[in-house]
């Protein structure tokens, strides 16, 4: 996660650092936000306006570059130049760069506001600030038998799933009445359902980590719970 350095001038091989976030004096907090931006991998990135301490708008510039590698270098030594650098929590990298189709999608997570990219293609703002930290886990269902009527059960509410016959109730037709389910009930995820012949698995992903869900009455497992940006 980006942190910034309370004293950038300090000797950079200090064991111990103080982040402007974690310092106790007045003035000195920090938000730890996510923000995302995507543009066509094709176009040269030039530069990153970000804000500055005062909240102006500020822009850092690079020699034109293309490719996810690339675009990670030229960022991290623009940004690290602002007195920012990889810090504790470090469950999350602070500059992130995947390809995603034909294009590159930009992370930026940490103390770090960011407001554009500018590319050969013209300019790609960042999303708004990500700033609520949430759980969500997948949970799982095996060998479900379905039926005639089922009931799935969110934190303590049923909702009818309707009819769910193997080799013959459509399985897009069950995820779109679960996902529907899951909205309602505020708990998030989506919901992938797989005909097995003889039963069903029923895999929600995304859910709240503190949520409690039955399917016909039997618990779905949790597991790969992970602290994502809301």
């Amino acid at each position: 996660m980006l942190r910034e350095i309370l004293v950038p001038s300090q000797n950079a091989d200090n064991f111990l650092k103080l982040y402007k976030g974690d310092s106790p004096c007045c003035g000195d907090s920090a938000n730890q936000c996510q923000q995302v931006a995507t543009y066509a991998a094709a176009n040269g990135l030039t530069a990153i306006v970000i804000k500055d301490k005062e909240g102006n708008n500020k822009t850092l510039t690079f020699s034109s570059v293309t490719g996810a590698a690339n675009v990670l270098a030229a960022l991290r030594t623009a940004i690290y130049a602002e007195g920012y650098e990889e810090g504790a929590p470090d469950s999350f990298d602070g500059i992130s760069v995947v390809a995603v189709s034909t294009n590159l999608q930009v992370t930026i997570t940490g103390d770090l506001q960011v407001v554009s990219l500018t590319h050969s293609g013209g300019s790609a703002n960042f999303s708004a600030q990500a700033c609520d930290q949430i759980l969500r886990c997948d949970y799982t269902i095996d060998n479900y038998a379905g039926g005639a009527t089922n009931t799935l059960r969110i934190n303590g509410v049923d909702y009818a799933v309707g009819a769910m016959t193997v080799t013959v109730t459509a399985e897009a037709t069950i995820e779109g009445i679960i996902d529907g389910h899951l909205a309602t009930a505020g708990i998030g995820g989506s919901s992938t359902v797989t005909d097995n012949t003889t039963d069903w698995t029923v895999v929600i992903s995304g859910a709240k980590s503190d949520a409690t869900i039955t399917l016909g009455g039997t618990y779905l497992d949790r597991s790969n719970c992970a602290t994502v940006f809301e």
